[in-house]
């Protein structure tokens, strides 16, 4: 059989290298455990050796289709404004808080993409006192760690909830963690077009805070039962009294008022320190008696435009979820917004924003300059909500001592002041590359038939032929690769999610595939294309990879070509069970690989992108192109790894 000794080595190392698999139901810690293993793993990077080299075919470099990162350089004039930074402004600290003039800028930014109403004021300085304007902003090491310092402040107690709609950012749930609250998730699907509904919201917010509300009362029981160590009802009646009081509004359920609980809860404390304040043992008492706030859902966690799905949601979408959300007090929603311009052609969907709703004074708006600008590594991410919420963000970083470099501020304010027309053509010329990059990723995945338009199905053609590949050979191609479907096409972003369910329960080697992680884990190893896994996205029952198509379009036809090679040699049964040919199955013979051995690895032809040597971990970097150097890098590339099949 093809590459039967190699897969069978392969299933070695798999084998030693896998994790605890997950159980049907996991439970909250069961989840959190398996995300931590395959964030190990994955970041591990490691089985490389065992790539196959005859499935490298256009080129060998490794080809990273994990990326979130754009697949373009920044534009010109903010490259210039970064350029410009003096010596002189690198030498002291700068101040935690935005730069007014950065504050101004980000009112324009903002309105001209409304994000915001257009009467809608902003301001920099929420420490003061008199200021009083609607939303404040400010700037951070991208929105992971503004998400990470609002969990603090949202976050009152152990076992909070933040509600979010799966897939996630996986990423995120450790801010979430280290703030002692947890993760509730609900699954968007295909019959609500991959978008969150009211009743999907309404149903888990009241769910969650019941079973919440039910551990409470347990709780107070506990605490009952304690209590009556210290002392009896006619020795502390008033304790006793506090407590049936909290027993009587846990009881209420739907008709809870949670700050009557929280201010009743207050009080037993105050009571219990009062009565044990000269007591022996004190602080034992105190922390065997003393009640935490009950805990509820405290933030629902918005992506819009969703991803990895590329979904989104309209303005009448969001003030839907916003009426409904509004009726909790206690939510703050996170509104992240950073593929707000990243819109594909051709849909003219602009995504909504809870800053324009009625729950405008309890949302975090997170905008990042990441993916729109080709700015990830400068960091550059800005938060805009209500005074208390910012200032409760800017304390935390001023007490980390992390503040923005003088790179954040430069670029952001850099952007923001960029002529609106020069910024809606730079957004224009990259979400129509990224579109034609989908599509073309669609055509070789599901096949050509798929694209309707005529004109695009003849670009697509060209770029095979391009790459001196015969008009049989495309066919076969553009045919589709046999089993591997798409989750969705994508409005937004630069992800195409590929669903691998029809290979769930076949064998690659003597490894049989059924998580993500197997699929994400058999084709890095073997074909050096790396995807993101679901469960990396807290998403653990879809066999479902994350495929970036912001690479060069030679890079994602490489890309498919071998992941076409490696689907190929799945089979029903393990390897070793056809070598010894068992009754009633027939072995082929071995084949020659045909293949032709490739020149040395393409690098850019411009002079802006360096090469960058292999770094010491499997994790390859990523090459970066303007708009037009794609078209030269292809005709420069007369290799033709169909040589041998002619």
């Amino acid at each position: 059989m093809l590459h039967s000794k190699l897969l069978t080595n392969y299933s070695k190392f798999a084998e030693s290298h896998s994790s605890e698999p997950l159980a049907k139901s996991p439970d909250y810690t069961a989840k959190m455990k398996r995300l931590g293993d395959v964030q190990h793993e994955w970041q591990q990077g490691v089985g490389i050796n065992y790539v196959i080299k005859s499935w490298q075919q256009l080129h060998k470099r490794p080809i990273d289709a994990s990326t979130g990162s754009s697949g373009f350089l920044l534009p010109e004039a903010v490259e210039a404004e970064l350029h410009s930074i003096a010596a002189h402004e690198m030498a002291d600290y700068i101040d935690h808080l935005p730069l007014k003039k950065l504050a101004k800028a980000a009112k324009t930014h903002f309105t001209e993409l409304e994000i915001i109403d257009k009467d809608t004021t902003i301001g920099r300085d929420p420490y003061e006192e008199n200021a009083k304007e609607d939303l404040y902003v400010m700037h951070g090491h991208g929105t992971s760690e503004l998400f990470s310092f609002l969990m603090k402040a949202i976050i009152k107690t152990s076992e909070d909830a933040i509600i979010a709609a799966t897939p996630t950012y996986g990423l995120f749930v450790d801010s979430i963690s280290q703030a002692k609250a947890q993760l509730v998730t609900f699954p968007l699907t295909e019959k609500n077009h991959y978008k969150p509904t009211t009743t999907q919201l309404r149903k888990l917010i009241l769910q969650t805070n019941a079973n919440l509300l039910k551990k409470y009362n347990e709780i107070l029981e506990i605490t009952k039962n304690v209590l009556s160590v210290l002392g009896n009802q006619k020795a502390i009646p008033q304790l006793y009294k506090q407590h049936a009081k909290l027993l009587t509004l846990v009881t209420k359920h739907n008709q809870l008022v949670y700050t009557e609980l929280d201010a009743a809860t207050e009080d037993f404390n105050t009571m219990l320190e009062q009565y044990l304040a000269s007591r022996s043992l004190k602080t034992l008492w105190q922390e065997k008696l003393a009640l935490p706030l009950c805990p509820r859902v405290r933030s629902y966690f918005h992506i819009n435009p969703h991803m990895p799905f590329g979904s989104i949601m309209t303005q009448l979408e969001i003030e839907r979820l916003a009426t409904e959300l509004e009726k909790f007090p206690d939510i703050t929603v996170i509104d992240d917004i950073t593929y707000y311009e990243l819109i594909l052609p051709p849909s003219k969907k602009r995504p909504g924003t809870f800053a324009k709703t009625a729950m405008q004074q309890r949302s975090v708006t997170l905008y990042s300059l990441s993916k729109q600008y080709g700015l990830a590594a400068v960091r550059a991410g800005i938060a805009l909500g209500p005074k208390d919420l910012i200032k409760a963000i800017a304390h935390q970083v001023f007490m980390h001592v992390n503040m923005p470099s003088i790179y954040t501020q430069k670029a952001l304010y850099s952007v923001f002041n960029m002529p609106e027309n020069d910024k809606q053509a730079h957004i224009e010329e990259t979400s129509t590359e990224y579109a034609f990059r989908r599509d073309f990723t669609l055509a070789l995945v599901k096949g050509i038939s798929d694209i309707a338009n005529k004109t695009l199905q003849k670009k697509i053609t060209t770029i095979l032929t391009e790459q001196k590949i015969s008009s049989k050979q495309q066919e076969d191609i553009l045919k589709g690769i046999p089993g591997l479907k798409v989750v969705i096409t994508p409005e937004s972003g630069f992800f195409l999610l590929l669903d691998f369910s029809a290979f769930q329960g076949k064998y690659i080697g003597n490894t049989e595939l059924q998580t993500s992680m197997d699929m994400q884990k058999f084709i890095y190893c073997l074909t050096d294309v790396n995807m993101i896994p679901n469960e990396v996205n807290f998403e653990f029952s879809k066999p479902w990879l994350r495929f970036s198509f912001c690479m060069p379009t030679i890079d994602i036809l490489e890309a498919m070509l071998r992941l076409r090679k490696a689907l190929a040699n799945c089979t029903l049964v393990p390897v070793t069970e056809l070598i010894e040919k068992p009754k009633g199955l027939s072995v082929p013979k071995k084949v020659a690989p045909s293949y032709q051995k490739t020149g040395p690895s393409l690098t850019p032809l411009f002079d802006k992108v360096k090469k960058q040597t292999k770094p010491s971990n499997a994790m390859k970097p990523k090459q970066h192109y303007t708009r037009s150097q794609e078209n030269k890098l292809m005709n420069a590339s007369n290799i033709n790894p169909f040589a041998k099949l002619r």
